[in-house]
């Protein structure tokens, strides 16, 4: 091949009107692309721009912004309106947005499952094991807007701000994030579940999750937490504590005191929990999901309401409790 006499390699640079142009030993167009640090970017209506703080939306040049300031999206991301750094998955930075870090060790994109025929929200999802062991899981707290009898985390002004008393509604921070809290009848989609009735049957219950998914026993819990346990020490070479593995499964955002790392992508958001229509107990602190696991009539301690079982975790621990049916707590689904 040549270009005006001088000899080139196509997989490499591309020629036009006598000029070579490569981008990272990769070829490029320039009336279609340009080159920045080695990567190459298409043009925006025919213009370039700063892919760092800059991207192309309608064919028109926009800023990654974060509260009106302006961040570099190579290196950090925006949640809520703060600008954090980006994560790393085995010593590599990783945008959180498109991606998490599958086992605690490979950047892999987010699977995506449509909530529901009418709600056409997208939640992500993420695998965490291998082989016939791997599960799906959501990888969000779940938010069915027309569900009665929901707490929706929908407000901006108490992001930040937590502890063990109460927090009124009306100051807590957004449902994006936080999702919201559901008693366990409502979790299971059937009024009907109340009290000492047993309803969840030997298959599967969906639920308030996306079709293909359901509520997890407590079986499918416990195997999230070995199946962490057991990369969490692979990438420390040996034992590890509760509390190490704990923060591997907390999110990097939203706990008052000391953040998670996300390490496995599953975002576990410290939501707390609601005993009554006025207040959230633990926000910020604690998070509790729902199972798909009943306490029997003859174990439950709540003679009047009735118990399930949940997941639970905090800044110590991660663990299977019992909580009262009537209660509201947050909803992760697994796949069938």
């Amino acid at each position: 091949y040549s270009c005006d006499d001088k000899p080139y390699d196509p997989a490499k640079s591309f020629c036009s009107e006598g000029t070579l142009y490569s981008c990272g030993d990769k070829p490029y167009d320039p009336a279609k692309s340009f080159c920045s640090e080695g990567e190459a970017y298409d043009l925006c209506d025919g213009k370039t721009y700063d892919p760092k703080t800059q991207y192309c939306e309608y064919d028109e040049i926009a800023e990654y912004q974060c509260n009106g300031k302006i961040y570099d999206s190579r290196t950090h991301y925006c949640v809520g309106d703060r600008i954090e750094p980006n994560p790393q998955c085995n010593g590599i930075s990783y945008f959180p947005g498109l991606y998490y870090c599958k086992n605690a060790k490979d950047i892999t994109p987010f699977g995506y499952v449509t909530a529901s025929r009418k709600n056409k929200k997208l939640y992500k999802t993420i695998e965490i094991g291998e082989g016939d062991e791997t599960q799906v899981w959501v990888a969000e707290n779940i938010d069915v807007p027309d569900s009665p009898k929901e707490t929706n985390l929908c407000n901006d002004k108490l992001l930040g701000v937590g502890g063990s008393r109460p927090i009124p509604f009306d100051t807590l921070p957004s449902c994006f994030v936080f999702g919201s809290l559901y008693d366990f009848s409502n979790a299971v989609a059937d009024e009907n579940c109340k009290g000492f009735m047993q309803c969840i049957n030997t298959v599967p219950d969906q639920g308030l999750c996306p079709i293909g998914f359901h509520l997890p026993d407590t079986t499918e819990w416990k195997k999230l937490f070995l199946t962490a346990e057991k990369y969490a020490k692979e990438l420390k070479g040996g034992d590890v504590d509760v509390k190490d593995v704990s923060r591997m499964l907390r999110s990097t955002h939203g706990w008052n005191y000391e953040k998670g790392t996300n390490s496995f992508g599953l975002d576990v958001y410290p939501t707390g929990y609601s005993v009554s229509e006025d207040w959230v107990i633990g926000f910020l602190n604690t998070v509790y999901y729902w199972t798909a696991t009943e306490v029997d009539e003859a174990h439950t301690l709540d003679t009047e309401y009735g118990e399930a079982h949940v997941a639970y975790f905090d800044y110590q621990e991660y663990r299977v409790l019992r909580s009262m049916k009537t209660a509201e707590v947050a909803i992760r689904c697994v796949k069938d």
